[in-house]
């Protein structure tokens, strides 16, 4: 019988083919080397849980179709509950991603407001530039929303190789700012 790893590296493997996607690629999105990609593939070892996730969301496919399997007959909770369990997942991960970026998030009843550090010009009547510090406020309507924008700052931070705090701003075009 295959082991979870070796299962999980085949389910990589054929996705990584299907999409066209470089093990290169891949380790760039999940910030490992290319080495630790062959390791996944060839069942070395298992990423952890949090890659596991982001490589769902990247190649745009549930967790299952990376770990599962059919000759594994395990009793798994309802669909509604391991999606409850996975959003409380991302939604720390998140969360812990913000406190890293200085972000300050409050939950409240109708959603959630996000302030950012941010610096802002001001030009003097004199014609000087003085830079001033502060924050910017954003609202997001609900958890999901939260993680997902968090989740995908992160990656194109990565991928661009910039503060996750600028790849968040370009993303709250859709969010609402509180002036």
């Amino acid at each position: 019988m295959k082991t979870r790893a070796k299962i999980f590296g085949e389910n990589l493997e054929r996705i990584m083919k299907e999409k066209r996607i470089s093990r290169k690629e891949l380790a760039n999105v999940l910030g490992v080397s290319v080495p630790a990609i062959f390791t996944y593939i060839h069942g070395v070892k298992q990423p952890a849980l949090d890659k596991i996730f982001t490589m769902a969301d990247f190649f745009q496919v549930s967790v299952s179709s990376l770990i599962g399997d059919n000759d594994y007959n395990i009793s798994l909770p309802s669909n509604a509950s391991i999606d409850k369990i996975i959003l409380e997942y991302r939604y720390s991960h998140a969360l812990k991603l913000a406190n890293a970026a200085n972000f300050d998030i409050q939950e409240y009843r109708n959603g959630y407001s996000v302030s950012i550090p941010a610096t802002f010009q001001h030009v003097e009547n004199d014609g000087t530039i003085s830079v001033i510090s502060g924050i910017e406020i954003y609202k997001i309507k609900d958890r999901f929303s939260l993680v997902r924008i968090i989740e995908i700052a992160e990656m194109q931070a990565i991928k661009l190789n910039t503060p996750i705090h600028e790849t968040f701003k370009s993303l709250m075009i859709d969010a609402k700012k509180i002036d």
